[in-house]
């Protein structure tokens, strides 16, 4: 057997928690949901709205690992122009921070 790259490793990760839950789902008996009183269905509803933000969560998540790659070059991008947007304000600002500051010779002056 050869040894898993980190990304086969992460996606059998990733995989064997997809099966998992289609096993479980799998051998659900919804028999069990028949004649429920209200106390047990008031409880089913709680338990169905779970189960939907759980499934969100998880669906965020794997859209998530799915553009990991995209939202880093994004990031990188935006970073990119933010520094080019910046710097030319910096060095103004910094000219400007100069001529305040170059009449004074001292460390007391600065006060």
């Amino acid at each position: 057997m050869s040894a898993l790259t980190f990304q086969e490793d992460a996606f059998e990760i990733i995989k064997s928690k997809i099966d998992k839950i289609n096993d479980n789902l799998k051998n659900v008996d919804l028999s069990i949901l028949n004649n429920l009183n209200i106390n047990e269905a008031e409880n089913l509803i709680k338990l169905i709205k779970k189960l939907d933000n759980q499934s969100n969560n998880i669906i965020i998540t794997i859209n998530n690992i799915k553009n990991i790659k995209i939202n880093n070059y994004k990031n990188e991008l935006i970073e990119k122009e933010l520094n080019m947007k910046i710097t030319p304000i910096m060095l103004i600002y910094k000219t400007l921070l100069i001529e305040k500051y170059k009449n004074f010779n001292h460390i007391n002056d600065l006060e």
